[in-house]
């Protein structure tokens, strides 16, 4: 059989070798791409998402068909400010930023820890950031954990009440943690609701009428964030996202008793 006819082509019409050679390299970067570990992103000269590979769907939890035209930002806030290839690029590789670890964004707006690697390259005429990711969180949360849970202990071992224990618990949690801002909420038995035990936030942050309004509010099991975390027992998470500025989270940790006090963080 001949070779136009092995492609499907008609005998008549020979095959363009650049467009075989483009389509066979083609097919190999995407092989590559699928395979490898690291998370592989590529972005135009404007930060708008061209491609993702299988590893960056897993790390920051889009598909490719949630995620491709969007902006980086949405995933990594920090490549949208250096992700512009430079037009006096003449090499087809050219690494324009250090390898660094920035934060990067879960699609419920939990925070990762990232290291980045950007480099560009040009493809039919066109230069291309390519952002190269790898996921280091959970090593992180690790020893952040491990840092929390030593600060904790040493709070408790020189607090003489239980008011000091839980401001000082709050304090160290939220620092250690990079939250901006700790609620402590405890349970009213007699009113099967949850209370404003104790607050505590970032200095820089500016919230006093949030913080006012925290104070003279109780939740019911089940009502908002604190109450449905509360109800299911489980720690449980809320995000909004501003086009201008990375993921607001929101997150309520709940002790193992249904009936201790609940913890609840915004960074």
């Amino acid at each position: 059989m001949s070779y136009s006819r092995r492609l499907g082509m008609h005998p008549g019409i020979r095959p363009n070798p650049h467009r075989l050679l483009s389509e066979e390299r083609e097919t190999r970067v995407r092989a590559v791409m699928n395979s490898v570990a690291e998370g592989i992103v590529t972005l135009d000269q404007h930060g708008t998402i061209e491609s993702i590979n299988p590893a960056a769907e897993r790390i920051f939890g889009y598909n490719a068909g949630e995620i491709i035209g969007q902006d980086v930002h949405r995933l990594m806030p920090e490549a949208s400010q250096t992700a512009q290839p430079t037009p006096a690029s003449t090499s087809p590789t050219l690494v324009i930023g250090d390898r660094r670890e920035v934060t990067g964004y879960y699609r419920d707006c939990s925070p990762l820890s990232v290291e980045l690697t950007l480099s560009e390259a040009r493809r039919d005429g066109r230069l291309l950031c390519i952002a190269v990711v790898r996921d280091l969180t959970e090593s992180k949360r690790a020893e952040q954990r491990r840092s929390v849970q030593y600060a904790v202990s040493s709070v408790l071992a020189g607090a003489r009440t239980l008011d000091v224990a839980i401001s000082g618990i709050l304090r160290v949690s939220a620092e250690g943690f990079g939250w901006q801002l700790g609620i402590f909420w405890s349970v009213d038995r007699s009113a099967n609701a949850l209370d404003c035990h104790a607050i505590w936030r970032a200095p820089e942050l500016a919230a006093d009428e949030f913080v006012d309004r925290c104070r003279e509010t109780t939740f019911e099991r089940g009502a908002g964030l604190p109450g449905r975390a509360w109800k299911k027992s489980r720690t449980m998470t809320a995000c909004g996202a501003a086009s201008s500025r990375p993921p607001t989270r929101v997150c309520m940790a709940l002790s193992r008793s249904r009936s201790k006090p609940a913890l609840m963080s915004s960074a």
